[in-house]
């Protein structure tokens, strides 16, 4: 009989599976909530506005270019971020970190100490750094 209990889990984790599942089958992915308040928005602007379906659509259009820049800055600041947090150097540091860490509350202040000083670097190098560290 405890064996068959321990083969579906502690309670903590049957209890995580009713939310698994409502994660996985009931909640709609981000690009809904994306095109739904979208569309929420664009109503409002029709209403409160007073500016023209086509108008508004060409506003929205014009203005989604303006993002351009500030788009690949972020892309290329999250690729470079990703490329140094993975070099060989920053490998041996990390790890030659890991190899004084002897329980789990001394890994957590290093963790924190380690991400307070990466991310007076970037905040990209400071996620990729502390959470990519799993190989």
């Amino acid at each position: 009989m405890s064996q068959l209990k321990s083969e579906k889990g502690n309670f903590l984790w049957r209890f995580s599976q009713k939310f698994q599942f409502a994660s996985d089958k009931i909640i709609p992915e981000s690009l809904v909530f994306c095109l739904i308040l979208t569309f929420i928005v664009y109503l409002a602007a029709l209403l409160f506005t007073g500016t023209g379906p086509v108008d508004l659509a060409m506003q929205w259009y014009n203005g989604m270019w303006t993002q351009l820049a500030f788009s690949m800055q972020m892309s290329l600041m999250v690729v470079v971020c990703a490329a140094t947090a993975q070099s060989r150097q920053v490998t041996y540091a990390m790890n030659k970190l890991a190899s004084y860490i002897k329980s789990p509350a001394m890994a957590m202040c290093i963790l924190m100490i380690w991400g307070y000083v990466a991310s007076f670097i970037n905040w990209a190098f400071c996620t990729m750094s502390c959470f990519e560290r799993n190989s």
